[in-house]
């Protein structure tokens, strides 16, 4: 049951990281801040092995582009290159759960 849960959550956290991505109103640089946040509240414990290592793995990445800039304040990251922006964007939306 918990497992089942977890992925709920999961699947809950991503239609709203999606709301924000999707959002016309919010400028890029502010969805890049917000949307991986989003996740802060998944509880990992609950997910299988291979998909707690996909979002370390992402997590990982997200790290390497941020290690460039090492922005320390919320308008920091409108300072960062337009394609990482980007780049940081399709990488939160690979954390979405597979649909069984």
């Amino acid at each position: 049951m918990a497992v089942k849960k977890a992925y709920q959550q999961w699947r809950d956290l991503a239609a709203k990281a999606q709301q924000i991505e999707t959002d016309p109103d919010i400028a890029l640089w502010q969805k890049v801040f917000r949307v991986p946040g989003v996740y802060c509240e998944l509880d990992l414990s609950g997910l299988r092995s291979k998909d707690r290592h996909q979002i370390f793995n992402i997590l990982g990445q997200l790290n390497v582009i941020l290690k460039r800039y090492e922005p320390e304040t919320f308008e920091e990251y409108q300072n960062m290159d337009e394609k990482d922006l980007r780049e940081m964007l399709r990488l939160v939306k690979g954390q979405t759960p597979a649909r069984k």
